[in-house]
């Protein structure tokens, strides 16, 4: 709207784009003992710090971080070296920022507790707007990796199960199942459109 995101590394601050008035200042957020770069994100009315192994939403208005810090488990494959910079990180799950929904931001984010496929698994969660907490969470199964959302406020769920793929609907201010259709077998590729899934 009428706001600018300014940020380096370490700070960040939201001025206000007519008069330069500073809005919020704020450390911008530490993933862990091995740094990871952040980039601020703006979906569908909701705004968040997204790295490659974390998450943390933010209040569009001034920038104070809402809630934790979500981070991703993450797997460290060395070289010849143990030398921080010399080596690559995987995360699971890579976060995702969806959007906010009525009172709800929605996120692609760790459990944080058990899941089908052991502790650390992924999972959607809608975030309470004000506190950040988890006002519902959806954990994912094992190869239910691909989410999205539509603007009219549909976060889908493809369950790439053993036998048959299903696409589950959910609403994604509350969580609550809105439907869900076996898709075959095959591979799929779902995209969100308007008020559809494709």
């Amino acid at each position: 709207d009428d706001r600018v995101l300014v940020h380096d590394d370490d700070r960040f601050m939201v001025v206000e784009a007519a008069r330069g008035r500073v809005l919020g200042r704020h450390p911008a957020p530490v993933s862990s003992a091995w740094p990871q770069g952040h980039e601020a994100q703006l979906r569908q009315g909701a705004c968040a710090w997204v790295g490659p192994c974390g998450i943390q939403a933010f209040d569009c208005t001034d920038g104070a971080p809402r809630g934790a810090y979500l981070a991703s488990e993450q797997t460290h494959l060395y070289g010849v070296s143990d030398d921080p910079s010399e080596h690559s990180t995987s995360c699971s799950p890579e976060p995702r920022l969806l959007g906010a929904y009525g009172e709800t931001t929605v996120v692609l984010a760790a459990s944080g507790g058990p899941s089908a496929t052991g502790p650390g698994g992924s999972a959607l969660l809608g975030l309470d707007h004000e506190r950040g907490e988890p006002a519902w969470t959806r954990v994912l199964a094992e190869g239910e990796a691909s989410v999205g959302s539509t603007p009219d406020g549909a976060c889908w769920v493809v369950d790439q199960g053993p036998e048959d793929a299903r696409l589950r609907v959910l609403d994604c201010a509350n969580g609550q199942p809105r439907w869900d259709r076996a898709l075959g077998e095959g591979t799929l590729e779902v995209h969100g459109l308007d008020g559809s899934v494709v």
